[in-house]
C-alpha cells in the first residue's frame, strides 16, 4: 500500500481536497505527456482516474516503476494464477488456444518485468520455467494431471 498523497485534476478543475493514493495501476501517453491511472484509497476500482504525471508524487511514480508489493498480495495473486492455469488445462485448452488470467499490474511487473520473450506473430509474451520466481512458485505448481495421473 502506498501512503502517497497527491493533488488530482479532474476535467481541468483542481479538487478541493487531497486524496490518498492506494497505487498507480497503469500509464499512458496523452497530449504529449504521461498520465497515470490512480486507484484511490478507499474507493472502488471503477472510480480510478487518469492523472497527469506532474500531479503525481515522485514516491508514487517510484512505487509504480519499481513495485515491491507485500508478500501476502503476491502470494494471493500467484495462487489465483495457478488455479486459473490449472482450470484452463483441465478444461482442455490446447497449445493452439489462447487464454487470459487477470493479474494485478504491480504484482505482474514485480514478478515478470524483463522476463520472457515476445511471441512470434502473436500478442503477449512467452515464459519459461526459469522466469517464475521460486519464492512464490513453489514445488511442481506447473504440473496438471488428468484422471489417470
Amino acid at each position: 500500500r502506498a501512503p502517497n498523497v497527491m493533488e488530482a485534476l479532474e476535467d481541468g478543475q483542481e479538487l478541493a481536497e487531497t486524496q490518498s493514493v492506494e497505487r498507480l495501476v497503469h500509464s499512458r501517453r496523452q497530449d504529449g505527456g504521461i498520465q497515470y491511472l490512480v486507484l484511490w484509497e478507499g474507493r472502488r476500482k471503477e472510480e480510478a482516474s487518469w492523472v497527469n504525471e506532474a500531479d503525481v508524487t515522485a514516491t508514487a511514480r517510484e512505487a509504480y516503476l519499481n513495485p515491491k508489493p507485500p508478500f501476502r498480495v503476491v502470494a494471493d495473486c500467484v495462487s489465483d494464477f495457478i488455479a486459473g492455469l490449472q482450470r484452463s488445462l483441465k478444461s482442455g485448452v490446447n497449445l493452439n488456444c489462447t487464454f487470459t488470467i487477470e493479474f494485478r499490474t504491480d504484482v505482474y511487473r514485480f514478478l515478470f518485468e524483463d522476463k520472457g520473450h515476445c511471441a512470434h506473430n502473436k500478442e503477449g509474451r512467452l515464459y519459461s520455467l526459469d522466469d517464475f520466481c521460486k519464492e512464490y512458485f513453489c514445488g511442481e505448481w506447473y504440473r496438471c494431471y488428468d484422471s489417470l495421473g
